[in-house]
Order: C-alpha cells, then structure tokens, then sequence
C-alpha cells in the first residue's frame, strides 16, 4: 500500500542520514580528503540507482515474456 511504501521510504532516507555521516568521518580519519569521499558516496549512490534500474528491467521483461 502507500502508507506502507511512504513510511519505508521515510525509514531508509532516516537510516541512511547517519549512516553516510558515519561512514564520512571513518574514511576522514583513514586520510582521505573530503572531496574524495563525497565523490566515492556519490558514485554508490549512482551505482545503487543503476541497480534498481536493471531490477526494474528485468522484472518487467520476465512479466511480459510471461504467456499467462
């Protein structure tokens, strides 16, 4: 349902807040500029985007080779 796929939105973008903070102050620490690691957060985010695509295709190419 909506509700449901709203409040799951909501929940990941929330999880995902301090999670990207987390992993922006360990790679700090390691050495790595700021600039290269927003680059890097950048890049997975388009990957992850890339990936939803490809699942979205693949989806809906099984559902239209589908005969039933």
């Amino acid at each position: 349902s909506f509700s449901v796929g709203l409040s799951t939105s909501v929940a990941v973008f929330l999880h995902e807040i301090p999670h990207e903070l987390g992993d922006f102050a360990i790679l700090l620490n390691a050495g790595y500029t700021p600039w290269t690691i927003v680059i890097c957060n950048i890049l997975t985010t388009i990957s992850s985007f890339i990936g939803i695509f490809v699942a979205l295709l693949l989806i809906y190419l099984n559902s239209s080779a589908d005969p039933s």
